[in-house]
């Protein structure tokens, strides 16, 4: 048996936990209004963290994963790779687009040096990956 070189392994950074909220709650017939209700955030804010608006903290993510068995640090990790690369992106387009000479005069091109979006959860700030345990690596 031979390796198929051909299928293609989509990087775990364009992901986050929605993504697999959402296909999980789908394969189990859930609905997003009763996961918000059993974690007792609003379904606006459930709607928000679906659409990578916001995100769930520690202790919403460890009620997640009681009830659906996704396990708590897989999101948590999804979150967290998903931000850094949102952030890096970013930066990273602005400086094409610059040395291209297409400027942007909008307010929101760039994110914030210390953080990804406003929405972000307080764990996910800094400059490196902030692991499970709360320890920057």
């Amino acid at each position: 048996m031979t390796l198929n070189r051909q299928n293609k392994i989509p990087p775990y950074h364009t992901t986050s936990a929605a993504d697999t909220i959402k296909e999980t709650l789908v394969a189990r017939h859930l609905s997003a209004e009763w996961l918000s209700n059993q974690i007792g955030i609003g379904t606006d804010d459930m709607t928000n963290v679906l659409k990578r608006e916001d995100f769930l903290d520690k202790k919403q993510l460890k009620q997640v994963e009681a009830l659906i068995g996704v396990p708590a640090r897989l999101l948590w990790n999804l979150d967290s790779n998903y931000l850094d690369h949102s952030k890096e992106s970013g930066i990273i387009k602005a400086i094409h687009d610059i040395q291209r000479g297409n400027y942007r005069t909008d307010t929101h091109y760039l994110p914030p040096a210390d953080e990804v979006s406003a929405q972000d959860h307080e764990e996910h700030r800094g400059h490196g990956y902030i692991d499970w345990d709360g320890r920057e690596v």
